[in-house]
């Protein structure tokens, strides 16, 4: 993969799935990026932000939902360990499964979260 600019210096690019800045230490995880099509049971009119991905994203959900699924753009070998934030401080469940994260809260409608789930053990993701 090439840098993104030319004369680039510490940048890291493994398969376009690692990449970032090794110098700031500003290194993430790359991916397919998501859409709100993958989001079902989500209310009316979620979103999902442009840079997300099945590793990491930001999601809102729609008027009137109290839970929301996502579905992975890949689906992981077994359940990945995940961990999503309430950006307004509700308490959230969420229970994450090969192929879809679903989130909840009673009180869920146009609320904005973010997630994060990584692939556990040596099975690839």
């Amino acid at each position: 993969m090439d840098t993104p600019a030319a004369g680039s210096t510490y940048y890291l690019n493994i398969g376009g799935l690692l990449i970032g800045n090794i110098s700031t230490g500003h290194v993430g995880w790359g991916g397919t990026a998501l859409t709100s099509a993958k989001l079902s049971s989500c209310g009316t009119s979620p979103a999902i932000a442009t840079s997300s991905t099945d590793h990491v994203g930001t999601i809102t959900a729609g008027t009137s939902a109290t839970s929301c699924t996502l579905t992975f753009a890949t689906a992981y070998a077994s359940a990945p360990s995940c961990t999503v934030t309430s950006r307004t401080g509700l308490a959230l469940t969420y229970t994450p499964s090969t192929a879809t994260l679903v989130v909840s809260n009673a009180s869920l409608a146009s609320s904005v979260f973010d997630y994060r789930c990584d692939a556990l053990g040596t099975a690839a993701p």
